[in-house]
């Protein structure tokens, strides 16, 4: 019974030994507060909280804006802005959201589709102003066609 219990013991701790002398430790990384929060926030946008989920994006914003976490943060607060289904949509706000996210944090993981997104909404954006100065002059020129007609 004893030597069994060495043996196990032995494979335990030999295998965790080597690694220790070549400078390997296997130990799990702790998650900073703002990355808990930032999953938070994701889990929220997830249930279909979207106010919750910004307030709390927006506080590791705020109280961490040095952390890994900040740019998923943001990303995140992104995509609530451009979700069809959200109470927050709001496509301009979202584009300046990825924008900042490129300009503050461009080598993050989110960077490449942040900047995919400000594209793709600046495009959008764009479009509607033009389609609202068409609108503008398509009523003008009626106005003028109805004042024409009248004379």
């Amino acid at each position: 019974m004893r030597r069994s219990a060495a043996a196990l013991l032995l494979m335990v701790f030999v295998p965790g030994c080597g690694a220790a002398r070549r400078g390997i430790w296997l130990v799990a990384p702790r998650q900073s507060e703002a990355e808990r929060l930032a999953g938070e926030a994701d889990n929220l946008a997830r249930d279909n909280s979207p106010r919750e989920a910004r307030d709390v994006y927006l506080r590791v914003l705020h109280d961490f804006p040095d952390d890994p976490a900040a740019p998923r943060a943001l990303y995140g607060l992104g995509r609530l802005r451009v979700d069809p289904k959200s109470s927050l949509r709001d496509y301009a706000a979202a584009r300046l959201d990825f924008g900042r996210l490129v300009a503050r944090y461009p080598t993050s993981a989110w960077a490449p589709e942040a900047r995919a997104w400000h594209a793709a909404l600046s495009e959008l954006l764009k479009h509607e102003a033009d389609a609202e100065r068409t609108r503008g002059d398509l009523e003008q020129l009626k106005e003028l066609d109805k004042e024409m007609e009248e004379r």
